[in-house]
């Protein structure tokens, strides 16, 4: 059966501590027999001892082989974090002194066997963290001794069956992480050994039945995430054991029972997220061990009662997001010592901050945001030294900033936003610049209150506070108050220069051109006041006029200014030749028919001014060379040429002839003449009246031509 069992799950494969089958059985990791020497506890969870281990397995893989279930003596399989696969054998639950089975953590799938409940002796089933799927048998409540039952973490479906209310041994009962639906069975008020009950995360939709009452020796209840509704019983009170109240993201309705403060060991009561009304109850009070109370998002009306001064071992408490009205009770600040947290943001609370609030030494986050809170916020909060997080924006609180907000070394994030505070930002909040703090919407602050200003060094008298257009010009006095200044109209006239190229800017205005302008500005009081300005600018002129040949020097130029002052010129060509340089007032001599064609450079220093010029133009031709004429003829000889009065032939037959184009430029010809030239040789005959005499002859031309002897 083992053997199987090995090869099943992949033994020689995947485990990490294999079986070697050629050694005795009593060898094999995980085995341990009884005194017969029959199999009585498999343990593969990763640690041995035949006992529940949370080890990461032994990387049992593949299925669980059938024939576990001839393993007679067996009382304990522990396959816990494995990754063991397929279906739960039934044979396994027909074991007959089988008392405890581990699958925890596999990859499981199908349902849970009905052969389940022949499994009277079993003691321990745990198949949480699988992917088990249909309903829950009904043949659970056969397992009458079935003390700890684990089924969570998987996709069980359909209604918790009313015959778990037989399994009357049951002291731990998980179900949380599935797809139950419909009632709380009021015969789960059976299970009166029951210590934790955890039926959380599923679609329960009922009620939770009275008869929860019954548990006298329960310590956790735990129903949280379902879409249970009505009210929650007042049997619970009954629960004198209990510890920990989980009832939190339901749809319960009505108010929290009175009979709450019977619970004097309950240490955690979450009924959060529900639709309770109702105020929270004086009774509360009782729960003197209460560490961790969150009744926020719920419709709880009143006001906070003072019997929470009683709870001096809570350490959260959040009751946000309700119709809380009322003061905060002073007892808070005298006698929760331990609070770290106070939620009691989004509600209607009134009145003050009580300065003995600051006297809760554990407080860490206090968030009192979106209420009716008025002011002033007491210096005595430096006394809050672990605080890290105050909320308290949308609220009514006045006057100044505490310099004391400064100095408190675990502050790091602190809204006083949309509130009535006046006055400067202290100086100590300079140490606060790196940290989340602010203070937007406060109309009597710098700014409006806006803290990125203030840590940028900028003047906070003089700044303006209030921008409302009802509230027009409010600007931060020498004693930090926040006013309206009466503005007196002013008017300023000046003048300005500016140089060539060169942009003036003025509130915001860029003046490039001379001229006048006329603009406004605003002072740090918000008074405007009409300035205008006479804009004189140094502008320069160049007129040029162009060669009328090319190769010429009867290019002009004409520089001139607007400017009376003196200045320094010097004009220069291409190669930094110097044309021309000196001292002139407002117009530079005519360069006059000295300039050939080209690009040249001028640079003007105007003394008075300081302004300085450096720039080109350039001087083109009017006509541009032609291209010259190539003439080449063939003469014959005696033959000659005549060009412009310059005679060629046969001694003088090539040569450079210059003419005047009709606009007076000149124009190149050059001139290649060439003389047809034949030579003629002969050979005489031998004798005479022979006929051996010839002629040859050769003309000094490729040309084709005709003859005729």
């Amino acid at each position: 059966v083992l053997v199987d069992f090995y090869k099943q799950s992949n033994g020689e494969l995947s485990w990490n501590r294999k079986w070697d089958l050629t050694q005795p059985i009593d060898t094999w990791f995980g085995i341990i027999l009884n005194e017969e020497g029959c199999v009585e506890c498999i343990d593969l969870d990763g640690q041995e001892g035949c006992s529940i281990s949370v080890e990461l397995g032994n990387m049992l893989t593949g299925f669980i082989s059938p024939r576990l279930g001839e393993l007679q003596s067996l009382k304990s399989l522990y396959l816990g974090n494995n990754r063991l696969s397929g279906i739960i054998p039934e044979s396994i639950f027909r074991l007959p002194k089988i008392e405890a089975i581990d699958i925890f953590a596999n990859e499981m799938i199908g349902p849970l066997p009905a052969s389940v409940g022949q499994a009277d002796s079993l003691l321990f089933l745990s198949l949480a963290g699988n992917n088990l799927s249909g309903t829950i048998p009904p043949e659970i409540g056969n397992l009458k001794l079935l003390v700890d039952l684990f089924l969570d973490n998987n996709r069980f479906i359909g209604p918790l069956p009313k015959s778990i209310g037989n399994a009357t041994s049951l002291m731990r009962l998980r179900l949380h992480n599935n797809d139950l639906t419909g009632d709380v069975p009021e015969e789960i008020g059976n299970l009166v050994n029951l210590i934790n009950l955890n039926i959380a995360e599923n679609e329960l939709d009922g009620t939770i039945p009275p008869e929860i009452g019954n548990l006298v020796v329960l310590e956790d209840l735990i129903l949280s995430n379902n879409k249970l509704t009505a009210e929650i019983p007042q049997e619970i009170g009954q629960c004198t054991a209990l510890k920990r109240i989980r009832i939190n993201d339901n749809e319960l309705i009505g108010p929290l029972p009175k009979s709450i403060g019977n619970l004097t060991k309950l240490e955690l009561l979450f009924a959060n997220d529900n639709k309770l009304s109702g105020v929270i109850p004086t009774e509360i009070g009782g729960c003197i061990m209460l560490a961790d109370l969150r009744l926020n998002n719920n419709q709880l009306g009143g006001e906070i009662p003072s019997s929470l001064r009683n709870l001096e071992n809570l350490r959260k408490l959040n009751i946000s997001n309700n119709n809380i009205i009322g003061p905060l009770p002073k007892s808070i600040g005298t006698r929760l010592l331990k609070l770290q947290e106070l939620m009691v943001h989004d509600n209607q609370i009134s009145g003050p901050i009580p300065p003995e609030f600051c006297e809760l030494p554990s407080l860490r986050s206090f968030h009192a945001y979106n209420n009716n809170i008025i002011g002033p916020l007491p210096g005595s909060i430096l006394q809050l030294e672990r605080l890290s997080q105050l909320l308290l924006y949308n609220n009514k609180i006045d006057g100044s900033i505490p310099p004391e907000l400064g100095l408190m070394e675990s502050l790091y994030i602190l809204d006083l936003s949309s509130n009535f505070f006046s006055g400067c930002f202290p100086e100590t909040l300079l140490l606060k610049c790196e940290a989340e703090f602010n203070f937007e919407n406060n109309h009597q602050l710098p700014w409006e209150g806006l803290f990125e200003e203030y840590c940028s060094d900028k003047l906070q008298i003089g700044a303006r506070c209030s921008t409302s257009p009802d509230i027009d010009g409010e600007t931060i006095q020498e004693d930090c108050s926040c006013q309206r200044v009466v503005c007196t109209p002013t008017s300023i006239i000046t003048d300005a220069f500016i140089c060539n190229n060169e942009i003036l800017s003025i509130n915001g205005l860029e003046i490039s051109k001379a001229g006048q302008y006329v603009d406004s500005l605003t002072n740090n009081g918000g008074c405007d006041s009409i300035i205008t300005i006479n804009v004189a600018k140094l502008e320069l002129e160049i007129e040029t006029q162009n060669t009328t040949c090319a190769n010429e020097s009867t290019g002009t130029a004409l520089v001139s200014t607007n400017w009376d002052g003196l200045f320094d010129f010097l004009i220069t060509d291409e190669n930094n030749q110097i044309i021309l340089e000196g001292t002139q007032s407002r117009s530079l001599p005519v360069l006059e028919d000295i300039l050939e064609e080209g690009t040249y450079q001028l640079f003007i220093d105007e003394a008075n001014m300081g302004c300085t010029i450096d720039t080109s133009f350039i001087i083109g031709s009017d006509f541009k060379p032609s291209e010259p004429t190539y003439l080449n003829e063939v003469k014959c000889p005696g033959e000659s040429l005549t060009i412009n009065g310059e005679s060629f032939d046969e001694n003088h037959n090539e040569g450079v002839v210059n003419l005047s184009t009709i606009n007076g430029c000149d124009s190149t010809v050059f001139v290649q003449l060439t003389y047809i030239n034949l030579e003629i040789n002969t050979n005489d005959v031998g004798c005479e009246g022979d006929l051996t005499g010839y002629i040859s002859g050769e003309f000094n031309l490729s040309n084709n031509y005709s003859y005729h002897i």
